[in-house]
């Protein structure tokens, strides 16, 4: 079930007590800001989000450009058949043979593929940072991550002077944040049996 940015902006207004179209301290472009930065930081927590992007190959090109939204790969396929030797940028420096080339390097924004044809196709799966366009977006994931969403842009709209109270409000919807992602983060390692789930976050 996809989880719908109106129903997040209503949300993020009600935990702002922002909820007279009249008199909102927010414009809705504000709180969908805010809703982006919260859907950045849980994508790259999470690695929830993935998809796929083609890559046309080129003879004489053998660095490509990620996607913007990139993460981290989760594959890589040529022609179909999945690549199994990748390296990052820091580890091919780092290798004392540098002869023995991998088949692809990756680095923050490119791809770096060898011997290569104008006929080869790369299809790369990777982890991507999630985002809504406005209030007529739709967010195809789990409702789990509703409320987390909801509440650290909630504590980032309440970093603003417009609250007296607003520093210790935020530092509360935080808290309340990286304690619903344990939940979550504890659903979801249940759900897919992985060991490897990982919290980058501390509370405040």
């Amino acid at each position: 079930m996809a989880i719908k940015a109106s129903n997040l902006i209503l949300s993020v207004r009600q935990k702002l007590n922002d909820k007279e179209p009249a008199r909102y301290k927010f414009t809705t472009p504000e709180v969908v800001d805010a809703i982006n930065m919260a859907l950045a930081v849980i994508s790259n927590d999470l690695l929830f989000f993935n998809r796929t992007w083609e890559i046309k190959c080129n003879k004489e090109k053998a660095r490509y450009r990620l996607p913007a939204d990139f993460v981290k790969i989760i594959s890589i396929k040529l022609n179909g058949k999945k690549i199994d030797n990748i390296k990052s940028l820091e580890a091919y420096e780092s290798m004392s043979d540098i002869c023995s080339k991998p088949v692809a390097i990756i680095d923050n924004i490119s791809l770096r593929v060898y011997d290569v044809t104008d006929d080869d196709k790369i299809i790369i799966e990777y982890n991507y940072i999630e985002h809504i366009d406005d209030e007529n977006s739709e967010i195809d994931t789990s409702l789990l991550l509703s409320e987390p969403i909801v509440l650290y842009a909630a504590s980032v709209l309440f970093q603003n002077p417009v609250f007296k109270d607003g520093l210790q409000r935020s530092v509360f919807h935080a808290n309340a944040f990286f304690q619903k992602m344990e939940y979550v983060r504890s659903r979801l390692k249940n759900n897919s049996n992985s060991k490897n789930i990982r919290s980058q976050f501390r509370g405040v």
